[in-house]
């Protein structure tokens, strides 16, 4: 199992290196060195500050619909080796974008193919068994959309535990809110 594991993820790596695009303005080198030592940094110490400076810059250059592929690898690194919290739903999200062009949206989910999709849910729910909220709430639209409700349902008492009173808010109101 783990193997079949270890070359899931080797395949999304390398379909991340085909699609390969240079974001960073050539006009900045100082950022391109920075992102460098950032990746640096994650590769040989699993550096969680590092990481999410990684994920702040690729983040603010996915806008105009332009896809960060360098991110998932890190992304696998951080989340397989060194259980970090915030990289169970960024690999979700990575898959996503690498199979939409750049965009994300858990509605989106549907276009990713199969081998690519069970890594993707295997991170959630690993995210989701250490309580990351937005892992409970991805598996939740996940469930809907397949309708298993019993299971979507059971996610979303458990995020109403999770999370305080004021903040927590049903699928309902998230879903009005994310239009």
């Amino acid at each position: 199992m783990k193997s079949i594991k270890i070359l899931l993820i080797s395949f999304i790596i390398l379909s991340c290196m085909d699609k390969k695009e240079h974001i960073i303005e050539k006009t900045d080198p100082s950022l391109e060195s920075k992102v460098e030592r950032f990746k640096e940094r994650v590769l040989k110490n699993g550096d969680s500050i590092a990481y999410n400076r990684l994920r702040i810059i690729y983040g603010d250059w996915s806008y105009d619909e332009k896809y960060r592929p360098d991110l998932l690898p890190y992304s696998l690194l951080m989340a397989e080796k060194y259980n970090n919290q915030s990289a169970y739903h960024q690999v979700y999200t990575d898959i996503i974008e690498l199979n939409n062009k750049g965009k994300y949206h858990d509605s989106l989910f549907s276009n990713v193919p199969l081998p690519q999709k069970e890594t993707a849910l295997h991170y959630l729910e690993k995210g989701a068994s250490h309580g990351d909220v937005t892992c409970i709430e991805s598996l939740i639209e996940y469930y809907h959309y397949e309708n298993e409700i019993e299971k979507a349902n059971s996610l979303e008492t458990r995020l109403k535990e999770l999370l305080p009173k004021n903040i927590y808010r049903t699928r309902e109101e998230r879903l009005k809110l994310d239009k």
